[in-house]
């Protein structure tokens, strides 16, 4: 067997300084120094993010919603608005909501806003109501998701605009 000194106790002090003299105290310092201040900052960065440290909204603000049957448009809170029951929550039920301007029960579907920032309206996809109403129907090519008011295929936007990795 190897007469190995961590084995009988008699550990030796890591050297540090370079160049076989002292000056290891020194260097030992300035690491137990860095250490200390990574440690102190990624505690004060955890706690930060815990207790409300937030850069910008987690969500959406609110959603737009059009009626079908009177064409309302009109905006609801994410708490506003009401959760589809057990049983209708996988199905095309669950997108629909009742309108609160004419009082017409599930007729109501999320809108959304176009990408384009000369225009960002909000809209409701013509794909977005064929499948609304036609659940069974088959995807087609021929139900493009274009903007209304400037003609903007949302898909083909996000496609070109998407961040670079």
């Amino acid at each position: 067997m190897s007469d190995n000194g961590l084995l009988n106790g008699k550990a030796k002090r890591l050297n540090l300084g370079g160049g076989g003299g002292g000056g290891g105290k020194g260097m030992e310092y300035l690491l137990a120094g860095t250490l200390a201040v990574i440690i102190v900052g990624s505690l004060g960065f955890t706690i930060w993010k815990f207790f409300g440290g937030k850069t910008g909204p987690s969500g959406p603000t609110e959603m737009h919603f059009k009626c079908l049957k009177c064409n309302a448009e009109f905006e609801l809170k994410p708490e506003e608005i009401p959760q589809p029951s057990e049983q209708a929550m996988y199905g095309p039920e669950s997108m629909f909501i009742d309108c609160p301007k004419c009082g017409a029960k599930q007729s109501c579907l999320p809108m959304v806003q176009c990408p384009n920032p000369d225009c960002k309206k909000w809209y409701l996809p013509e794909a977005t109501k064929f499948y609304a109403t036609n659940p069974a129907a088959a995807p087609t090519e021929e139900l493009k998701d274009v903007c209304p008011y400037c003609n903007t295929d949302r898909i083909q936007w996000y496609r070109e605009h998407r961040p670079r990795r």
